[in-house]
């Protein structure tokens, strides 16, 4: 008779402790020949010595990587029994599920036993042993300092939140919550009530608009071209001999064009009137001095 088929059962994971720090799951892995720390994890354990090492080690996809060091003699806690151990120390990030690698040294040292069919971990330590439940760790958090939170704090924060944040009527008034004012608040609310009753309402009729008048377009004077000297010459950079310009006459066709076709491409920065000048008008930069009415300008020789 052919035994019924089975899903995945998961990963196998332990909780253990080393030192003060508590960690939630470590994956158990029959694949690895070393045990695996993150450099992260070993910032934050501490007063652990790292020894460099020359070992490198080659990932799944062939890519090899180069340890930070190795720490030896980590003493492990798994429930009540204490198991010693070396640690491989990769700067690699930290997985959240299961942060830490222990492969087949820890194994073979805590004597570990699974029943795959039954979900049980068993750890031995000479005549004594604990037994872990792998389906039922898996509904743990990851961290023992981890908590759940529970919703109905957010109902009681909102409550209090009411009555101690908003000391003024007016701010109760604003969000809505007249039903925590108290007896005196009522009164001045009904008082600021009746003040603003009598004051004149503005109606929209009485609001004076004025319409955006639309600027006209600027016309550019035509100006008196003056007789320039024979290594000069006009050119005009738009049709009907407006906005000239003066360049030297001794450029040739090919480079004249070139000058004219990126003259009219920065024509934006060349003023032909006042109107086209960038930035301030020099009706406001005119330096001025006011001297007393006996007094009047001389020309110093």
């Amino acid at each position: 008779m052919l035994p019924t088929k089975s899903k995945d059962p998961g990963s196998f994971t332990i909780p253990f402790t080393i030192g003060s720090l508590a960690i939630g799951k470590d994956l158990l892995d029959l694949g690895a020949n070393i045990n695996l720390m993150p450099l992260s994890m070993l910032q934050r354990i501490g007063d652990l010595e790292v020894k460099p090492t020359r070992m490198t080690l080659q990932l799944a996809d062939r890519f090899v990587m180069y340890p930070h060091g190795i720490v030896e003699h980590v003493l492990v806690k798994v429930d009540r029994f204490l198991f010693p151990a070396d640690f491989v120390v990769m700067d690699i990030e930290e997985d959240i599920d299961v942060p830490l690698i222990l492969g087949r040294p820890f194994i073979k040292t805590a004597r570990v036993l699974i029943d795959v069919d039954d979900g049980k971990l068993k750890v031995r330590v000479n005549d004594e042993e604990v037994n872990f439940d792998v389906f039922d760790a898996m509904h743990y958090p990851k961290d023992k300092s981890s908590c759940f939170r529970v919703d109905i704090i957010d109902g009681l924060i909102e409550d209090t939140r009411k009555h101690v944040s908003f000391s003024t009527p007016l701010e109760k008034v604003l969000i809505n919550v007249v039903e925590y004012l108290h007896e005196e608040e009522d009164r001045e609310i009904e008082v600021c009530l009746k003040s603003l009753d009598s004051y004149k309402e503005v109606t929209p009729n009485s609001v004076r608009i004025e319409d955006l008048k639309e600027e006209g377009e600027v016309i550019t004077p035509k100006l008196e071209l003056k007789i320039l000297s024979s290594h000069l010459k006009y050119v005009f950079l738009e049709e009907g001999g407006s906005k000239s310009v003066i360049i030297s006459s001794s450029l040739s066709t090919l480079e004249e064009e070139k000058l004219v076709r990126v003259l009219k491409f920065y024509q934006g920065a060349i003023g032909w009137s006042i109107s086209d000048l960038k930035g301030i008008s020099p009706a406001y930069c005119m330096h001025k001095i006011f001297m007393e009415d006996e007094y009047k300008s001389v020309a110093q020789p």
